[in-house]
């Protein structure tokens, strides 16, 4: 936990530090709120809590080898020997998204977006953004009156249900063309408003064409390296949680 507060008030220091050399040299910055994906990216690693007794690390096994028994033939019943495998221990990770995606898959997004949050929160190895960088990010841009684009909200909209998955993330944080183009406007537009560029009438316009040309000038090569690396991304990742998949899903 010591680490941890002192990873967080590090950040918050070089974010205000790359404010003042930004301002001290007269170039404007905006500030961005990453996206995380939540609904398809497990933890990357879990860890249970400290003092967790043997008995009480038997009960907890045994709870959620019962939920994962029962995948098939009953998700509430999952959901709800989750809920007591989180009783015995609330800070392995992935449980909270096991526990997520059965909550999606039984009609209920709202507690499933919980606990994926938790599931984030709770990764030992964060490779997402945690909620107190999220939260220092954003102190830091409201004391400076530095821009901040919030990508996090602004591409939850394009997901099914409001929560950050493969739809818009074509891995735990990198966004798909579409989101980098959403992006890219959200930044344009920040730069409008404060007026530091001046856009022509017909800019929308100009953009979108650009966009298409960019995109019909990659070479097949440049796709298929992107797949390479996402496959070796999911082949690192494999094991992280094995919580039930449905193609059917919304």
């Amino acid at each position: 936990m010591l680490f941890r507060s002192g990873v967080i008030a590090h950040f918050e220091h070089n974010v205000r530090r790359m404010i003042t050399l930004s301002e001290n040299a007269g170039i404007p910055l905006i500030l961005i709120r990453p996206p995380s994906n939540l609904r398809d990216c497990p933890p990357f690693k879990s860890l249970h809590r400290d003092g967790l007794s043997h008995d009480d690390l038997n009960r907890w096994q045994e709870l959620v080898e019962q939920a994962k028994a029962h995948y098939r033939d009953d998700l509430f019943q999952s959901v709800r020997l989750f809920e007591q495998s989180l009783e015995i221990d609330d800070e392995y990770a992935a449980t909270h998204y096991e526990l997520g995606r059965c909550h999606l898959l039984t009609g209920n997004p709202d507690l499933a977006r919980e606990s994926f949050l938790r599931a984030l929160a709770q990764d030992i190895c964060p490779l997402r953004m945690i909620a107190p960088l999220e939260n220092a990010l954003s102190d830091v841009a409201a004391d400076t009156d530095t821009p901040l684009v919030d990508a996090f909200t602004m591409l939850e909209v394009e997901c099914p249900n409001g929560i950050l998955g493969d739809a818009i993330l074509v891995d735990h944080v990198h966004p798909k063309f579409r989101g980098h183009q959403l992006i890219a406007n959200a930044l344009t537009q920040t730069m409008i408003e404060r007026g530091w560029v001046t856009p022509q009438f017909d800019w929308t316009e100009r953009r979108d064409r650009v966009y298409r040309q960019h995109f019909d000038s990659l070479e097949s090569i440049y796709f298929a390296r992107g797949l390479r690396e996402l496959k070796a991304l999911r082949a690192w990742a494999v094991g992280r949680a094995d919580g039930p998949t449905n193609t059917q899903e919304p």
